[in-house]
């Protein structure tokens, strides 16, 4: 329980701030930021280890690393960084091109961020665990704000690109086309009303045209933690472009 209470309290850095250009980011009022550049080298690999674990809320990397370019917040290019293609905390796994839930602030009631994870990577000064990423839009956060023709689950995707700590992530969701949406609404309404699992009865999808991976919700998924994008947010000029496919 420890390490949720210590999620909770990722400031408002993680905020995609209302037509700012890609990457006018601070991040440092982080908790866990702050923790993993106030760490000294010089303690005993366990305890490094442990204080490492603290600083990422508990998310650790999986595989191999290697060098790759990833976005890094005012490099004029992608820079190269140790990579890695998930990380993991108790049994959990998000990798790269998963979305996730980003802490908007210290209030329980802040409706969390809706980040796409384009890298994960570490910070060669400090050793800390990062994560580059595709901001989502809620329509509160746009500058025309939300309308009534809007789902209450809608989002809108854009090229706002930024990184920051793997310890603000409170968990993984799924952002999901409108037709992907309609189809797990109906499976979610058929599991509330009792009705038998007819999966059994359609053709299975081939390996060309499937579902990629990261968003495949599962039946048992919470709603809440589904989207909807049908948009692209321009949050340069303020304005909701159409989805391109």
């Amino acid at each position: 329980m420890a390490m949720l209470k210590t999620a909770r309290e990722c400031p408002q850095g993680s905020k995609p701030p209302s037509g700012s250009k890609s990457g006018v980011r601070n991040t440092s009022g982080c908790v866990h930021a702050a923790d993993s550049k106030t760490s000294k080298g010089h303690s005993h690999p366990k305890q490094q280890r442990i204080s490492r674990r603290r600083a990422t809320n508990g998310w650790m990397p999986l595989g191999t690393a290697c060098e790759k370019a990833v976005y890094v917040v005012n490099e004029p290019e992608p820079a190269l960084r140790r990579s890695y293609q998930a990380v993991e905390r108790n049994g959990e796994i998000i990798r790269v091109r998963d979305t996730v839930l980003l802490k908007s602030g210290p209030r329980k009631k802040s409706m969390p961020y809706v980040a796409k994870i384009s890298a994960l990577w570490e910070e060669p000064k400090t050793g800390e665990l990062m994560m580059s990423l595709f901001w989502y839009y809620r329509p509160e956060h746009t500058q025309g704000g939300r309308n009534p023709s809007m789902h209450q689950n809608e989002i809108f995707a854009s090229r706002h690109q930024d990184e920051n700590s793997i310890a603000c992530i409170e968990e993984k969701c799924y952002v999901l086309t409108f037709a992907e949406y309609c189809r797990f609404c109906a499976l979610v309404k058929r599991r509330k009303e009792g009705c038998p699992n007819r999966k059994a009865l359609i053709v299975p999808p081939s390996e060309e045209y499937c579902t990629p991976i990261h968003r495949r919700a599962p039946d048992s998924t919470d709603p809440e933690l589904v989207f909807l994008c049908r948009h692209v947010y321009d949050f340069r000029h303020g304005r909701i472009l159409k989805n391109p496919q």
